[in-house]
């Protein structure tokens, strides 16, 4: 930058002087702050406030997820149990089959013999 020479900014190019002791019209804008700090912290218990129901929120949305993962993994065990138990009646149905042509084969068997 070319503003600057020997690391000094460009107020000090200007050859402005830090006083220790603030002008009127600083010691002013001090007042102003102190009135704006007071302001401020009275708009931060309405914020704290407001903050409280955001943490509220954020505790209820993270147990309503919680929840949403618990009911998502019961509905995967469900899924899984009724597919096992659908591989088990097709199991009981191919065997029920066999049984039946097994005994009309020993029937028929027994009428012709």
């Amino acid at each position: 930058m070319s503003g600057k020479k020997g690391g000094k900014h460009k107020r000090g190019e200007r050859s402005s002087t830090d006083s220790e002791e603030p002008s009127p019209s600083k010691r002013d804008n001090m007042a102003d702050t102190e009135t704006q700090l007071d302001s401020a912290s009275c708009s931060r218990s309405a914020t704290n406030t407001d903050e409280l129901t955001r943490s509220e929120l954020k505790e209820m949305l993270i147990d309503i997820q919680i929840n949403d993962n618990n009911i998502l993994r019961d509905n995967i065990k469900l899924r899984e149990e009724v597919m096992a138990l659908r591989s088990t009646i097709q199991q009981q149905q191919e065997e029920l089959t066999k049984l039946k042509r097994l005994y009309l084969g020993v029937r028929t068997c027994k009428t012709h013999g």
